[in-house]
């Protein structure tokens, strides 16, 4: 006989291994918390991009970032099949909707909301220049983005 405690306890530890498994596999649905409208978002960062664009190669463009529901449900974000609702990106690890020639984003009316508001000058999160008045970038960062969305954007059995 087992006792509620010991079921309990079970019950705890198979939760745990199914939670670890579901991660690791890579199962869900990712979006973004916030559903403010893209549209009428005004705090868009003041970066001179294309000054920079021969140093920092569209880093930002890299990124991996859930869309918001806005974005899905529009249809012309591209997103990964393999992880709902990521925004999408090729081989190279650069988000599908950059033109590789230009620089430029293909959907720029459309983009979504963290490429309206991302300040590469002094973001917390993603530190892409070690110096930004000087030009300096974060040599790290790349490396680091690219070993990460290997992790991410790869998906057994797709």
């Amino acid at each position: 006989m087992v006792s509620i405690e010991e079921l309990d306890e079970r019950k705890k530890q198979v939760s745990e291994r199914l939670v670890k498994k579901f991660v690791e596999s890579g199962i869900g649905l990712l979006y973004q918390d916030s559903e403010e409208d893209k549209y009428t978002f005004q705090h868009e960062a003041c970066v001179d991009c294309r000054d920079r664009l021969t140093i920092c190669r569209a880093i930002c463009c890299k990124f991996p970032f859930a869309l918001s529901r806005q974005d899905v449900e529009e249809g012309i974000i591209r997103w990964e099949f393999g992880r709902p609702y990521l925004i999408a990106h090729n081989a190279d690890g650069y988000c599908v909707h950059l033109d590789r020639k230009t620089h430029s984003c293909t959907v720029y009316e459309n983009r979504p909301l963290p490429c309206r508001g991302f300040n590469c000058r002094d973001n917390e999160k993603w530190k892409v220049w070690l110096d930004y008045g000087r030009k300096t970038i974060n040599n790290e960062l790349m490396e680091q983005t690219d070993q990460s969305n290997g992790r991410i954007y790869s998906c057994p059995g797709l």
